[in-house]
């Protein structure tokens, strides 16, 4: 699994930067709207291969030309050696921080463990194939591990162990032409349905999983753009996947006739969608929750609002939202406390209505939403 990166070295020292061109570092910078950091890694032939991180911050890489691991502490820009693997067998690939089991999860030839906290050795987990070749990792909701062996078209899976955290020798879960260059693999919010994509073919394959951690059934998905050598592969927040797209016009000048509320129940039943999110003017929002709310679908909803300053000061942007517990509801301001709301929590006769915003409270509350989130 190659990360993207950009290498420069200095005329002196000859010293590596990585810069944060890692798509890790990319999407956090792009939240907090922050200049990208730049990360000094002291150490030549570096090739950095894979990255990981824990949550208080820590950044772990792996390097694939030395065979070694570096650390840098959050909040901090130098990298630390942090373990030396490079007299073992293999090349050091995937690395993955699995603090649940307090494991960081190495590949090389089969699987390494060391402590997460202190970088000491711990388990060495054995892949039994003639000539392994694993290059990334995932764990499953149950604490059993999963890797690809990328030249054997094969994933392998470590069951949760007794008395550590993984069984020290893996089963090999599925062989199949389609795995073929078998790399980068996560799980997202289903636990049994494994997706994992291949470096050589450039496809994307979901696995359904067996209660006993087999795989049952191979889907090779279709996408609305062609992936070009996918590597690595992590869920980012909600750990949900994209996989289809419908396009729809009133006047059917492109893709169907209609409007995405035509599309949507369609589209719910066919993907077996497990959130929606939406984007449109009141009307719309408010029949896509309808729908939603029918099937009990969590949702989230972007708003459209007409807004004077922008900053929060004037509130002409507000919509009334009740609160968790049902003890009333807030006008909540669409420029800072949204645009993105919760609409089980939206009173919209009171929104799209012309009846007078500011109003008391029922003496019975509003109902409390349960089955929603946020």
């Amino acid at each position: 699994m190659h990360l993207s990166k950009r290498l420069t070295k200095r005329p002196t020292k000859r010293w590596i930067k990585w810069a944060a061109g890692a798509n890790f570092l990319v999407a956090a910078c792009a939240l907090f709207a922050a200049d990208p950091a730049v990360i000094t890694i002291a150490s030549k032939n570096l090739f950095p291969e894979s990255i990981t991180s824990t949550a208080d911050g820590a950044i772990i890489i792996g390097s694939y030309g030395t065979s070694t691991v570096w650390r840098i502490p959050p909040g901090e820009n130098n990298a630390a050696k942090w373990i030396d693997s490079s007299n073992s067998k293999g090349a050091l690939l995937g690395v993955l921080a699995d603090e649940k089991s307090g494991r960081l999860l190495v590949c090389q030839a089969g699987v390494k463990t060391f402590d997460l906290k202190t970088g000491a050795a711990k388990e060495e987990l054995a892949i039994p194939t003639a000539n392994p070749f694993c290059n990334d990792l995932a764990v499953r909701d149950d604490g059993s591990l999963y890797v690809t062996d990328t030249t054997g078209a094969k994933i392998f899976m470590f069951a949760k162990g007794a008395t550590t955290p993984f069984a020290t020798t893996a089963v090999e879960v599925a062989s199949d032409p389609l795995l073929a260059g078998a790399d980068g693999l996560a799980f997202l919010s289903d636990p049994d349905k494994l997706y994992v994509n291949s470096v050589t073919s450039s496809k994307l394959l979901r696995l359904d999983l067996a209660k006993d951690g087999k795989v049952t059934k191979i889907t090779d998905l279709k996408l609305s753009r062609p992936l070009q050598g996918p590597d690595g592969m992590r869920p980012i927040d909600g750990k949900r996947l994209s996989q289809t797209i419908a396009i729809t016009t009133t006047d059917g000048s492109l893709g169907e006739r209609g409007t995405v509320l035509d599309a949507l129940p369609d589209m719910l039943e066919s993907t077996g969608a497990q959130v929606v999110y939406a984007a449109a003017g009141r009307s719309t929002l408010r029949a896509i929750a309808d729908i939603c709310l029918e099937r009990q679908i969590p949702s989230q909803m972007a708003v459209e609002e007409q807004m004077s300053c922008g900053t929060g000061m004037c509130f002409t942007c507000t919509v009334p939202v009740i609160r968790k517990d049902g003890s009333g509801f807030d006008h909540l301001r669409a420029c800072t406390e949204g645009p993105v709301f919760n609409p089980a929590r939206i009173l919209w006769d009171r929104w799209m209505g012309d009846e007078p915003r500011v109003v008391a409270t029922p003496p019975e509350g509003f109902p409390v939403v349960r089955t929603w989130p946020g």
